[in-house]
């Protein structure tokens, strides 16, 4: 067995595995013996009948296949051990002849390779992110948020300001060129005034009518334009309350205002710590996704990443108890259809992942100890009973936590390593 040509072009290996007509024989021989026992001869007991006779019995199509196999097997294992290489999938078999008896033969393997990736000098690089939120301003929101939960309304006559409230019953006008299937439903919403929450400057519209009164009000979509009949049921003020003793009990909040500030500005604090951290790490990912160079990349890779967005997705559909055939349907799309569109989140996926890979590769300070690994697999067994631990698979829980450990260590390095300006929005 030997090795006679190996190409790489666009990132995909070709491999010729040469076999002499002595290893071949080898093969067949191999087979026959377990064929044997499976063939029934007359006047021979299964396993005992002559080689020349099984081989007339057995079918040629299924032999064929099973040889290929066979050969296979035994060529991948040679090329991974031949060439120091990192394979995306395992090789795959590219045959274009049938191995014939007395003959040598030449096996063809195709392999996808991982692409180049060229990361940009993140030492010198000008990251920008928007300074975020202080932590007086997180508190004060905080506040806010709690006093809103704990707010009565007022209801309103007539003449709402900004910042006030109106229930709305709204529903479509019905187009005099649609037919009686198409007529949709009212909904009723409660909306804050000056927001335009339900329709671009709708809300200047609402504040002019008197409870009882309605509009109609027109709406541009991407298609067409489409009209709204928009009723005003109420107008309501928000009031909100004092941040006091007394409304603490009526919340029942067990602790008195110095220590419930207290306590929400330790959360403000960290908070802050939090959202500067996501900020810096976003920002870094970001650079790192618009400015890394990748070339060719194998069309069976983005095919991977594609296939879990997919999967991920169909999870979700399930939990709403819904199969994927019925969200189809339902949505009028075929799933070919379906699948392009979550391609270019599956491209930015990949992308990431192979940037992550990439700079554990280049950057020293990332690299994992067999101490640091060995702790962490023996940490997430720990999790699980004997019998459970036993049905594992060793090579995927060892590489799972590696994979795992590797992104955490490149995202510390990015919180820690890349600098970051911040500055508020424009």
């Amino acid at each position: 067995m030997k090795l006679s040509n190996y190409e790489i072009k666009d990132n995909i290996a070709t491999a010729n595995v040469d076999f002499t007509k002595e290893e071949m024989n080898a093969f067949f021989k191999s087979l026959y013996k377990e064929y044997a026992p499976l063939i029934s001869v007359q006047g021979f007991r299964k396993g005992k009948a002559p080689i020349h006779l099984i081989k007339n019995s057995i079918n040629p199509v299924r032999f064929k296949e099973d040889m290929i196999t066979k050969i296979g097997e035994k060529g991948i294992i040679f090329l991974l051990n031949e060439k120091d290489e990192e394979y995306i999938d395992y090789p795959r078999i590219d045959y274009k002849e049938d191995p014939v008896e007395d003959n040598s033969y030449t096996l063809i393997l195709k392999a996808d390779l991982y692409p180049t990736v060229e990361i940009p000098d993140l030492k010198n690089s000008k990251i920008t992110a928007e300074t975020p939120p202080s932590e007086k301003e997180i508190f004060d929101k905080k506040i806010v948020e709690f006093l809103d939960v704990h707010s009565t309304w007022e209801i309103l006559e007539d003449n709402p300001s900004v910042g006030d409230y109106a229930v709305v019953e709204y529903k479509q006008v019905a187009d005099a060129k649609e037919t009686d299937e198409k007529q949709i439903e009212g909904q009723t919403s409660l909306i804050e005034l000056g927001k335009n929450t339900l329709f671009p400057n709708g809300d200047n519209e609402i504040m002019k009518l008197k409870p009882g009164e309605e509009v109609v009000i027109p709406y541009k979509t991407a298609a067409k334009e489409i009209s709204f009949s928009v009723k005003v049921v109420s107008f309501k003020k928000k009031i909100m309350p004092e941040l006091t003793e007394e409304l603490l009990k009526k919340a029942n909040v067990e602790k008195d205002l110095a220590k419930f500030n207290n306590d929400f500005e330790k959360e403000a604090k960290a908070d802050s710590e939090q959202i500067l951290k996501e900020r810096h790490i976003n920002s870094v990912v970001e650079y790192l996704y618009k400015n890394t160079s990748i070339d060719n990349v194998p069309e069976k890779l983005l095919d991977n990443y594609t296939n879990m967005e997919v999967e991920e997705y169909k999870n979700n559909i399930e939990k709403m108890k819904l199969t994927m055939d019925e969200f189809l349907t339902r949505s009028n799309m075929k799933f070919e259809a379906f699948k392009k569109q979550l391609e270019p989140a599956a491209e930015k996926r990949m992308k990431i992942d192979l940037i992550i890979r990439q700079m554990y590769k280049d950057i020293p300070e990332v690299k994992i100890n067999d101490d640091e690994l060995k702790s962490k697999i023996k940490e997430f067994l720990g999790m699980y009973k004997v019998d459970e631990q036993k049905k594992m698979d060793m090579q995927e829980v060892n590489q799972y936590i590696k994979d795992r450990m590797i992104r955490e260590n490149v995202i510390k390095y990015m919180e820690t390593s890349v600098p970051v300006t911040f500055s508020k929005k424009s």
